[in-house]
Parts: C-alpha cells; structure tokens; sequence
C-alpha cells in the first residue's frame, strides 16, 4: 500500500496547494486552519472507530486511499493557512516555528505509534511470552485505537488552542486601536 499512499498524499496535497495559492484574493487563513483541523479530527475519529472492524484488504485499501485523500486536503489547507496568517504578524520567528512544528510532525507519528504498541498489550493470552511484541499490527487492535484516538486528541486541543490565540489577538488588537484612540 505504501507507495500508493505517497502518491495520493503527494498529489492531493500539491493540488490543493496550487488550487489554494490562486485562491488567495479575500481568502480566510483562520478559516482554512479552523477547516483543517475539523477534516484532521474526522478522519482520526473514523481512523479510530476502523480499528475495531475487520474488512477485505480491497474495501479496507479503499477506505485508506479516501482517508488519506481527505486528510492531505487537510495538510494543504493547514499549511496554507498557517504560514499566511502568521505572516501577518510580522514576526519571522513565528515561520520559524512552524517549521519546527513541521519537523516535529514528521517525528511523533512514529514514536507515538511506538508508545501505544508498547503501553497496550495485545489481548493475546495464549502466547507462551507475555511480553512478545505483536508480530502484526492487526493482532493488536486497541494500539491502532489508541493511536488514533491521541491523534483525535492533539486536533482538538490545537482547535482549542487557536482559538485562544484568536480571541488573544482580536483583544490586542482591539486594545492597541482604543490606546492608539
């Protein structure tokens, strides 16, 4: 499945890169970061529930290839958004940290993954070691919905946290115009 991931990602993402810089006349960055967050939460809402069906690997490569669709979207949405709304602060170390955040990104996934593997042990007791890995991810649904579901978790508390930054900001600016008055 993989390279058929990448490559839905990759396209998905670099399309609604490009469709998302020609629309940028009048375009709403907090409202494409807002959008964003929503279509990340759904699909690792869904992402999660999957966990707990078993399907046919034709319907369950079907559902992934929808899934990551929706979610490079996402990706596109997210990075547009947030690198034109913090341009208008002014502030080159905010770019600065989203890049960070970026490269951070691309580093949790895999140690999260790591740590829900390893803090929920497979339901397995049969096994002559209690303390075997599972040979397959499958064998080990709950991981995948834990997994999931702190990915569900890291969308929400980032909605919440723009949000605050958006109230933030509305009140300073609203409190530089009255001083400025």
């Amino acid at each position: 499945f993989q390279s058929a991931e990448v490559s839905v990602s990759c396209f998905m993402n670099l399309t609604s890169m490009i469709a998302l810089s020609k629309l940028q006349k009048n375009a709403s960055y907090p409202r494409r970061i807002i959008l964003s967050l929503f279509i990340y939460m759904i699909c690792f809402v869904i992402l999660s529930i999957s966990t707990l069906f078993h399907t046919s690997a034709s319907v369950y490569f079907s559902f992934l290839m929808a899934i990551i669709l929706f979610a490079s979207l996402s990706t596109g949405l997210i990075q547009n958004g947030l690198f034109a709304y913090v341009t208008g602060f002014g502030r080159p170390e905010y770019t600065q940290a989203i890049m960070s955040g970026q490269a951070i990104a691309g580093v949790l996934p895999p140690l999260a993954q790591i740590v829900a593997v390893l803090a929920v042990p497979a339901k397995d007791t049969e096994t002559e070691d209690p303390h075997r890995m599972p040979s397959d991810p499958s064998d080990n649904p709950w991981a995948a919905f834990a997994y999931f579901s702190a990915a569900t978790a890291v969308s929400v508390f980032s909605l919440l946290a723009f949000y605050l930054l958006r109230r933030r900001s509305s009140s300073q600016t609203h409190s530089t115009i009255s001083d400025a008055n």
